[in-house]
């Protein structure tokens, strides 16, 4: 066949795939899913791929207040975590972030050093600097910075693959990124304009064929901005999708077209969590699937922001078996709808979750069935749900 001809002279791998990948949580089970799809994989099993890929782009939007920022920090964290050779690294480019903040709501120690808070060398060129020196030093340390990933993600079956461990930018934010030369040119008076979206399309190219090769994942957290059309009488398209009519994303489409996932955060207004009735103070989060490369955009899941330890994955079940009217009895006597023997004050969950073994493997029974219609699929040929993302990683939050 023509086919084996040309590899057998392929130094170069020009006629070999290459589509390894392995899928990390976002620390939020509902997300996961709702994010998620059934892979086909070369020796035909169909795998269940839930989370955000290695190696992407994801932005998260929203307004003000909405949990973007925590959200990312969040993601970056569960991704890395598991890792001793983990980095991830927040671009401070707005300069109101505090690495006390970072440190409460991911649980990691003060003195961890794999989260690096950065708030001086933020322009562009700084970022594909440091991009560079990261992806140097993987080079250099070869397997040695590398793990087996599960092996259901394997493209051979028969072979183990090998990924370099995760490293994880986050922008914050888009719209304040800028080169260098914006400094210069904002102290000559000049207006950069629509080079600045241009600097930036620029940015995401040339990080992208190093961040999959190298497993580096870059969040972006970008603001919801009123739409300024300079003709009135004709509107410019929108430049995704799911935004509503009026609104706009900064810098320019490339952080929307080159973005494997959109997630929009919006704090819904009159859901908010009070000490009296849930134990905490914060607010109900509805987290839209925007944009994404591996399921059905639309998908909105209501997640738990508490103030004090960010998004709470824990808390979020709750939210999802809400969502799925799974919730019975009255407060407080509330049951899971097929766990009726289990009854609990809606402020115990979490504490009940986390003590009782049998209570905890119950609800994530229940809610099985529930994240695989998410998924899209009934019948799931691999691990159940509740083995996707450690437990363990929820209780620690």
């Amino acid at each position: 066949m023509l086919i084996e001809e040309l590899r057998k002279k392929d130094k170069n791998k020009y006629f070999t795939s290459n589509d390894s990948f392995v899928p990390y949580s976002t620390s939020l089970i509902p997300l996961d899913f709702a994010n998620g799809y059934m892979a086909p994989m070369g020796d035909g099993r169909m795998v269940p791929v839930t989370g955000i890929l290695g190696g992407t782009f994801t932005t998260i939007i929203g307004l003000s207040g909405s949990g973007k920022t925590t959200l990312a920090d969040q993601i970056a964290w569960s991704i890395i975590s598991p890792f001793e050779d983990g980095i991830m690294i927040h671009f401070d480019i707005e300069k109101t972030a505090m690495k006390a903040r970072i440190l409460q709501i991911t649980g990691a120690k003060p003195d961890d050093p794999r989260i690096i808070l950065q708030k001086d060398r933020v322009s562009i060129e700084d970022v594909l600097d440091i991009l560079d020196t990261i992806c140097d030093a993987k080079e250099a340390a070869g397997e040695s910075a590398m793990y087996e990933i599960p092996q259901e993600y394997w493209v051979d079956p028969d072979k183990p693959t090998k990924m370099y461990v995760p490293t994880v930018f986050i922008l914050d934010s888009l719209a304040t990124f800028n080169s260098k030369e914006r400094k210069e040119d904002v102290l000559e008076g000049q207006m950069l304009g629509g080079r600045e979206a241009g600097q930036i399309s620029q940015f995401y190219s040339k990080c992208l064929n190093k961040m999959s090769h190298y497993n580096i994942s870059i969040i972006a957290v970008n603001h919801i901005k009123a739409k300024v059309d300079i003709n009135p009488y004709q509107a410019s398209p929108s430049q995704l999708m799911m935004l509503k009519p009026g609104e706009s994303l900064p810098r320019g489409n490339a952080p929307v077209y080159l973005a494997q996932n959109i997630f929009r955060c919006t704090a819904t207004k009159g859901n908010m969590y009070t000490m009296e009735d849930n134990g905490f103070e914060g607010f109900r989060c509805q987290i839209q699937v925007s944009k994404t490369k591996t399921s059905f955009i639309g998908s909105t899941i209501n997640a738990c922001f508490n103030k004090d330890i960010g998004f709470d994955p824990i808390y979020t079940l709750y939210e999802f078996a809400e969502q799925c009217n799974l919730v019975g009895g009255r407060n407080p006597y509330l049951v899971i709808k097929g766990l009726e023997e289990f009854k609990f004050n809606r402020k115990d969950f979490r504490a009940k979750f986390i003590n009782e073994p049998d209570f905890r493997e119950g609800v994530m029974k229940c809610l099985t069935p529930y994240l695989k219609m998410i998924l899209g699929s009934k019948e799931m040929n691999s691990r159940d749900p509740d083995e996707y993302v450690s437990l363990s990683s929820l209780m620690n939050s």
